[in-house]
């Protein structure tokens, strides 16, 4: 039951019947006794009786519609919450992590350590988002750094520690990255100048829209000579200094990709030449891309080899990961849905795809608009009475 009741008491005498009976100190504080959700026995002092009462009244409703936040918890230290947030990563990726943890102790962590949770306000965020920007961090950066902030106030907020995440609603506005397109006639140029035994490592990238770490996760088995297909079904990478194999990022990860049967065929020669460097027959878990000792091969080294080829090639700079770009951009150009390049590049959902190549569409809808054109072209003789001329739409005069 929740009460108040004076920290201090005098007590009076009463003349005639000599009976004593405690009351309030005329300086008393107030104290407010309640018990919280899990039924433990809290409570607060306050200067006068009045705010002692307000106080119950608004704690019993928060705590009835389930909006109580434990004042306790409130006082932890912004690092021992970061450190408990962290614990619950441990289900993410890898590299996730290891993203999450450089901007936990680069930005976040000197900003807001020493502080507790529940003190830490919406404006002193923003303010700390405008530093951010001014101390020369990339916008995408920043706005990276906001989002780990806020994951760690999603956490408390659903632990009852706070009611509301201060670190969201921050707009931290990025612009569109600028990604190198390569041409049938670049790509065939930055082959000719790829180490023989990764060109067709190259194709790969361009035909199938392949991560690079997806690539050095390719297996023998992954390759199905009957179809004439591969399954992406592994990513291989070094993470913090560790080789890592897994999964694909997400369930969409997992899929299947057809490829033109003399891409097939050079990827049966590398088997094969992979069969005679070791002097046995290759195994199906064995994978088709290794270094020249037989190394497994990360997203690093592939990134070296194509460096220079494209130096070789005398290309405008590129990233590996770009080649994925030019896939896309390939399909878009062959009229493919958005649907099945979203199958195709292991999207999780469509979404995805049209946030980042919806800009490559607009060639697309130019190509929609001047085939229709051409359809009222081939239907003037009906539509020509009807049909205003340009003049009149200008000048209706």
């Amino acid at each position: 039951m929740a009460s108040v009741e004076p920290t201090e008491f005098v007590w009076i005498t009463d003349p005639a019947s000599g009976k004593r009976t405690k009351k309030p100190a005329r300086e008393t504080t107030w104290r407010a006794r309640y018990r919280d959700p899990s039924g433990g026995t809290r409570s607060k002092t306050f200067a006068r009786k009045a705010d002692a009462e307000q106080f119950l009244a608004r704690n019993g409703t928060a705590i009835h519609e389930g909006d109580w936040t434990d004042p306790a918890l409130r006082r932890t230290r912004f690092e021992e919450w970061s450190a408990l947030w962290w614990k619950t990563t441990t289900k993410l990726s890898p590299s996730t992590r290891r993203g999450y943890e450089r901007v936990l102790r680069l930005y976040i962590a000197p900003a807001f350590d020493g502080r507790a949770v529940g003190s830490i306000t919406w404006i002193e965020v923003e303010l700390f988002v405008g530093e951010q920007l001014k101390d020369g961090r990339s916008p995408k950066t920043v706005r990276h750094t906001t989002s780990v902030l806020s994951l760690i106030f999603k956490t408390a907020m659903r632990a009852k520690v706070i009611k509301e995440n201060p670190a969201s609603g921050h707009a931290v506005t990025v612009r569109r990255t600028k990604h190198m397109i390569l041409n049938m006639e670049q790509v065939h140029r930055l082959v000719d100048n790829t180490d023989a035994r990764f060109k067709a490592g190259v194709w790969v990238l361009v035909l199938a829209g392949l991560r690079t770490s997806e690539l050095c996760g390719l297996r023998v088995c992954d390759v199905d000579l009957q179809r004439n297909t591969i399954t992406i079904a592994e990513v291989q990478m070094w993470v913090t200094g560790e080789l890592v194999v897994k999964g694909p990022k997400s369930d969409s990860g997992n899929r299947v990709i057809p490829l033109p049967e003399w891409l097939i065929a050079e990827l049966v020669a590398v088997m094969e030449a992979r069969s005679a460097q070791l002097r046995r027959p290759i195994e199906p878990t064995d994978r088709i891309f290794v270094s020249k000792n037989g190394v497994a091969m990360t997203d690093n080294r592939v990134w070296k080899i194509i460096d220079r080829a494209q130096t070789k090639a005398k290309l405008p700079r590129f990233r590996p990961y770009d080649l994925r770009h030019s896939h896309a951009s390939l399909l878009i150009e062959l009229g493919a849905h958005p649907k099945a390049i979203s199958e195709r590049m292991g999207h999780s959902e469509i979404g995805v795809t049209m946030n980042v190549y919806g800009h490559l569409f607009e060639g697309a809808q130019r190509q929609l608009t001047d085939r229709l054109n051409e359809l009222v072209d081939r239907e003037k003789p009906i539509c020509n009475d009807i049909a205003p001329s340009r003049q009149n739409l200008i000048n209706p005069k």
